[in-house]
């Protein structure tokens, strides 16, 4: 019965979708994809004149620092290769690498960095700003 599958806050959502039928999974599946193409559509019309970018997450396991510094070009910062050099320290692919839940006090610091380095510049004063205030974000 789904309403008891639903009850056990212990299952995963692919353990859910096990203990379902195939009828029933495809249905919640359809739900929520249908979900997630109605977010995309909302933002897509928010955001609709800024220019985007849409990042390869894939390409980011096999060419981190293209990836990236394709990504930091779109958005127009000056200092490309900083940025890339900072955001590379968080690529897991590249040897001695390591991540976990609370973040190293080397990753803390280059985020603030980057914070730093991004609120001081136009870019992100034309670009972020405008962006946040039109998708309502408060913070």
């Amino acid at each position: 019965d789904a309403r008891r599958l639903v009850k056990d806050s212990s299952l995963t959502y692919a353990e859910l979708l096990r203990g379902l039928s195939p009828t029933d999974g495809i249905l919640v599946e359809a739900h929520r994809a249908l979900r997630l193409i109605r977010d995309m559509n909302a933002t897509k019309h928010s955001i609709q004149g800024y220019p985007v970018y849409a990042a390869d997450l894939g390409k980011t396991m096999s060419d981190f620092r293209g990836e990236f510094r394709r990504i930091i070009t779109h958005l127009g910062i000056d200092d490309v290769e900083t940025c890339v050099d900072l955001a590379a320290r968080h690529d897991l692919t590249a040897p001695n690498v390591t991540t976990s839940h609370a973040m190293a006090k080397h990753l803390v610091e280059d985020r603030e960095k980057l914070r730093t380095f991004l609120l001081n510049s136009a870019w992100y004063e034309a670009v972020v700003e405008p962006l946040r205030y039109a998708l309502n974000y408060t913070k």
